[in-house]
């Protein structure tokens, strides 16, 4: 089986058991894991994104984009429209065209251009009950659109955002400056263990150039949001393309198609400081300070920490910068800086496979 472009997929359990289900331009294609796969295409629209709701599948499409489209109740193949079978509504307004369908709680949401809409769909046609529920003035980017257990999390154009069924709020990542003057519309998303997945492209405002940077690309950043406590981790450098979880009983992993010479290669998200078994440049850099104290200079007289790996400590002090070279140890790891001036920053560096940077603390003076 080939489609023509790059399908939407669900698992639905039918009559005849356990299928698969590819929903593709006009086409919808069934496989059972055994028997070879069924092709439908009579009455099919041209799915963009598809969910299963209420028995039926729903499916936003690349030809009309005011249109909502639903199935037969419990027959995701008969797509014919009557009051009985198949059908579709039609949603206009200022909330834009319908990009994304996403289930969450028995509702069904629509992500649009500029806001959410929500049906209730269960019963006959006629029941079925469409409500508007969020309106904004910044455009959604509906691929980033994720369900991240009882939340939907996205990116819009100013940051990061969580929809709880009726409100949006947005998420502080302390990363608004670097969506600034970007356009996010190939960003995509991913929910893993308890972990939003958001490959996007940030401005980061400096003159370094990071793995796909050094080339053309659409996305350059991948961001790992952890529901539970808050933290992110960045990465740098990937032109990650298409995010997917999958979990079986034995695997749980988090596979990414990229752009560039890779693209016709899977691959999977790993802890290990590495991408395409290249160890990476992990930097973290502090903001510029003057600790509160502007009318005093400061000295840098030392400072401690934890590294298991070689690093590079660079201190940034009134524009001028002091580099200093940091030996792993099991045991913390005390350096002399004797460095004085008025503002100053931090930057901890390290080119090794696992890096582990943890307790810094400055020892400084004032004079």
């Amino acid at each position: 089986v080939t489609f023509d472009d790059m399908p939407n997929c669900i698992n639905w359990r039918l009559s005849d058991g356990d299928n698969f289900i590819a929903c593709s331009k006009n086409k919808i294609v069934k496989f059972d894991g055994i028997n070879q796969p069924i092709e439908y295409s009579e009455d099919v629209p041209a799915i963009s994104s598809v969910a299963l709701y209420a028995g039926r599948l729903f499916a936003t499409s690349s030809g009309d984009e005011n249109i909502l489209w639903f199935s037969d109740d419990l027959n995701p193949m008969n797509w014919k429209k009557s009051q009985f079978e198949g059908g579709y509504i039609e949603l206009g307004g200022e909330r834009g065209r319908l990009k994304k369908v996403i289930e969450s709680n028995n509702y069904l949401y629509i992500i649009r251009d500029f806001g959410i809409t929500r049906l209730t769909g269960w019963g006959m046609q006629s029941d079925f009950v469409v409500k508007n529920m969020y309106l904004t003035t910044g455009k959604l980017y509906y691929n980033s659109a994720v369900l991240c257990g009882n939340l939907i999390m996205m990116l819009c154009k100013d940051g990061i955002y969580c929809f709880d069924g009726n409100s949006m709020q947005k998420i502080n990542v302390g990363l608004d400056k670097f969506f600034e003057n970007v356009d996010n519309s190939n960003a995509v998303g991913a929910f893993l263990e308890g972990k939003y997945y958001l490959a996007c492209r940030l401005n980061y405002n400096d003159d370094n150039f990071v793995g796909c940077e050094n080339g053309e690309y659409i996305n350059n950043t991948l961001i790992e949001f952890d529901l539970s406590n808050g933290e992110i981790n960045i990465s740098r450098g990937v032109d990650i393309s298409y995010m997917y979880a999958v979990q079986a009983p034995k695997i749980s992993k988090l596979v990414l198609c990229v752009n560039g010479e890779n693209q016709d290669k899977l691959f999977e998200l790993t802890h290990n400081g590495c991408v395409f078994g290249v160890p990476t440049h992990k930097i973290w850099t502090s903001p510029l300070t003057d600790m509160g104290y502007p009318n005093y200079k400061k000295v840098l007289k030392s400072i401690t920490l934890n590294t298991s790996s070689d690093i590079d400590i660079e201190i940034n002090m009134d524009n001028k910068k002091y580099a200093f070279l940091v030996k792993g140890d099991t045991n913390p790891v005390r350096v002399p800086l004797n460095v004085i001036g008025n503002k100053f920053s931090i930057t901890f560096s390290c080119k090794t496979e696992n890096c582990e940077i943890s307790n810094p603390q400055l020892l400084v003076s004032l004079c």
